[in-house]
């Protein structure tokens, strides 16, 4: 989602920038609010704006090589914990569970398990995973921000682990086993 809405910030300026050369090569002046802007003004302005969309651009493309780089780690520690103790004899379903709140309503969350992708959940959504390792470690990384979390559980030959997330703070919580 940062991806796309810094390219739509960047697609944007460069209409900025046409429209005002447009509108300079026609011998009118850009008017902001009832003032009259100066070709120089409108330079430094459009400066700005292209100084913002790099910085965007370069955010939004590191932010994917950061989670990438978290995710790798987590999947080596969760192997090397899983080596130890071997795999479950049954199977154990894990159903993670994001609470419905105004404030989270336009946020996907790209939820991780053992460093594996499972999916995007959106406000109020419940997805069940299936894990066959007594060590796991879910995460969670907002789609809007750098922000992510992590929980580490045990899982259970044959049972059932429901995780809760709240979006305030991004906690996460066992509810039940």
């Amino acid at each position: 989602m940062r991806k796309s809405l810094a390219i739509i910030s960047l697609v944007s300026t460069v209409i900025i920038i046409f429209s005002g050369f447009l509108i300079y090569a026609n011998g009118k002046n850009v008017d902001w609010f009832g003032i009259s802007i100066s070709p120089g003004v409108f330079g430094g302005i459009v400066a700005g704006l292209i100084v913002y969309d790099v910085i965007a651009m370069k955010n939004a493309f590191t932010a994917d090589k950061k989670i990438a780089a978290s995710e790798t780690v987590i999947m080596a520690r969760t192997a090397e914990k899983n080596a130890i103790d071997g795999a479950l004899a049954a199977p154990c379903i894990v159903t993670f569970s994001r609470q419905s709140t105004m404030v989270g309503c336009a946020i996907g969350i790209q939820v991780y398990l053992n460093g594996t992708p499972m999916t995007v959940i959106n406000n109020g959504q419940t997805i069940s995973m299936t894990t066959f390792v007594k060590h796991n470690e879910i995460s969670v990384h907002y789609t809007a921000g750098n922000i992510s979390r992590s929980f580490e559980f045990e899982a259970i030959p044959g049972g059932n682990i429901h995780i809760h997330l709240k979006y305030v703070g991004a906690k996460m919580s066992i509810v039940n086993q």
